[in-house]
């Protein structure tokens, strides 16, 4: 759902390069408070990530059971 709201949400930053264009303090606060607003489910994408390796059992198996008879 996270990477969801970012490709959303990316798509209306796209534009926060251009705070220095002189459009006016409006289009510049929009821009900026969308650009702040993308960072949260960054954030949930990137303590998911953590979370999940740190507690997570890794196992390191075959994935197949080989019985090799000689």
């Amino acid at each position: 759902m996270a990477t969801v709201v970012i490709t959303i949400l990316s798509y209306l930053v796209w534009l926060h390069h251009f705070f220095t264009m002189g459009s006016g303090a409006s289009v510049n606060s929009f821009f900026g408070i969308t650009t702040m607003i993308i960072s949260i489910p960054t954030g949930a994408k990137i303590f998911n990530w953590l979370f999940t390796s740190t507690a997570a059992a890794f196992r390191f198996e075959l994935p197949i059971d080989v019985d090799i008879a000689f």
